[in-house]
C-alpha cells in the first residue's frame, strides 16, 4: 500500500510536493475526521483539526505534523501513549506577530496623548515572540517589562511578576501558550479580576490564543474605563466572534497576526522536514513561494515599521461582518514580515540576524 497523507488544504506551498511519494488527500481542516484518517499514515494539520482519541483511535496514523507554533489542538499524551510522533513549527511566525504588535502599538499612540518616553510595554510571555518583541522595542527606544514565570526560575532578575505588569504598564501584550493545568496555567488569565486591578488604564493586546482573555470582560473594562482599549487577533469562541467584542475593539483581525509569507514558508518547511525524516524520503522543497522582496527605504521609527503592515483593512472587514470570520481568515493574502524585506539599516539587519538560528 502506498503511503497516504491527509493535508489541511489551507497550508500553503505544499501542492505537488508529496504527490511523487504518497497518495495525498487535501481537506478543509474541519473535514479531517476519523473516516478520513482511517487509511492515513500521516496528518499535516493546523489548529482547526483536533487531534485526539476521537480522531485517531483505530487508525494507523504514525505522524502528526502541525504547521503551527502551538499544540493545544493535539492531545500530546494520547499520541505519546500510542507511539504517534508529533511535530510542530515553534517560532515560525514569531516575527509576523511582532509586526502585528508594532502596528497595534502605533494605533495606541494615535489614540492617546502619550510621549513615547513615558510608555512602558508589558510583555506577558517571553518566548519566541516575546523575546523578539523586546529586541524590537529596544531598537525603537521603548521601555518594556517581561513576565514569564517558567523562565524566571532560571533568570529571576530579568523578569517581573504579573502584578507588576498590572500596576506599571501602559500596554500589555500577551504571548503565552494556552494551558489549563499547572502552577502557571494561562486559561482565563486576563479576566474581570485582573482587569479591575489595573492601575494605568492600559491597552490590552492578544495575539496568542483565544481563551487566555475573557473577551466580554474586555468590553466591560472598556466601558468602566479600566482600560483605554484593546486589540485582538484571537477570540474565545472562534470562529463565532461576538459582534459586541469586535465593534468595541481598537483593532480586531481574523486570526492572521502570524500569516506572513515567511512564517507560512517556515512552517511548511518544518512539516516537510518531519515527513522526509519520518519516512526517509528525499529532501522535500515547497512550491509556489513568492520571490518578490519589497524594499524598505524609509526610516526606522515606530510609525515607519508599522507601515509594513496596515491592519486596518482587516479590522474594518471583521467589524463589518463578524460572521465572515473564517472566510476572512482563509482568504487573507499573506503579507511579508520583516524577514522578507530588503533593509538598508545595519541595526535592523543585525536584530533579525540575532534570531535567525533560534
Amino acid at each position: 500500500m502506498p503511503l497516504r497523507i491527509v493535508i489541511d488544504e489551507q497550508i500553503p506551498y505544499l501542492r505537488g510536493v508529496l504527490e511523487p511519494h504518497a497518495d495525498v488527500v487535501y481537506l478543509a481542516g474541519t473535514e479531517i475526521n476519523r473516516q478520513a484518517c482511517l487509511e492515513a499514515d500521516a496528518l499535516i494539520v493546523r489548529t482547526r483539526t483536533q487531534c485526539n482519541a476521537a480522531l485517531l483511535e483505530g487508525t494507523k496514523v504514525s505522524l502528526i505534523a502541525s504547521a503551527t507554533i502551538g499544540l493545544d489542538h493535539v492531545d500530546v499524551p494520547y499520541c505519546q501513549a500510542k507511539g504517534i510522533r508529533v511535530v510542530n513549527a515553534p517560532g515560525c511566525n514569531a516575527w509576523a506577530v511582532v509586526q502585528w504588535v508594532i502596528s497595534c502599538i502605533n494605533l495606541a499612540y494615535q489614540h492617546s496623548s502619550w510621549a513615547m518616553a513615558e510608555v512602558t510595554v508589558g510583555i506577558v510571555g517571553a518566548g519566541a515572540i516575546g523575546s523578539r518583541l523586546a529586541a524590537t522595542l529596544d531598537m525603537l527606544g521603548l521601555h518594556w517589562k517581561a513576565c514569564d514565570p517558567p523562565l524566571a526560575r532560571f533568570n529571576p532578575e530579568y523578569y517581573c511578576s504579573l502584578d507588576e505588569i498590572c500596576q506599571t504598564c501602559d500596554i500589555i501584550t500577551l504571548h503565552v501558550p494556552y494551558t489549563h493545568e499547572g502552577a502557571h496555567a494561562t486559561a482565563g488569565l486576563i479576566d474581570r479580576n485582573f482587569l479591575r486591578r489595573l492601575s494605568r488604564r492600559p491597552f490590552i493586546f492578544n495575539a496568542s490564543r483565544g481563551g487566555i482573555v475573557n473577551d466580554y470582560a474586555l468590553t466591560e473594562a472598556l466601558q468602566c474605563k479600566w482600560i483605554r482599549g484593546y486589540c485582538l487577533d484571537v477570540y474565545e469562541d472562534e470562529p463565532d466572534v461576538p459582534p459586541a467584542v469586535v465593534e468595541s475593539a481598537l483593532a480586531c483581525t481574523p486570526h492572521i497576526a502570524g500569516y506572513s509569507v515567511e512564517g507560512k514558508l517556515a512552517a511548511t518547511m518544518a512539516v516537510l522536514r518531519a515527513v522526509s525524516q519520518h519516512y526517509r524520503l528525499p529532501t522535500l522543497k515547497p512550491t509556489g513561494v513568492p520571490t518578490n522582496k519589497p524594499v524598505f527605504n524609509v526610516g526606522f521609527s515606530l510609525q515607519d515599521l508599522a507601515k509594513t503592515f496596515d491592519l486596518r483593512p482587516q479590522s474594518l472587514a471583521l467589524k463589518a461582518a463578524p460572521q465572515r470570520f473564517e472566510q476572512l481568515r482563509s482568504e487573507y493574502a499573506y503579507r511579508h514580515d520583516w524577514r522578507g524585506y530588503e533593509f538598508g539599516s545595519p541595526r535592523m539587519h543585525a536584530m533579525l540576524q540575532q534570531f535567525e538560528d533560534i
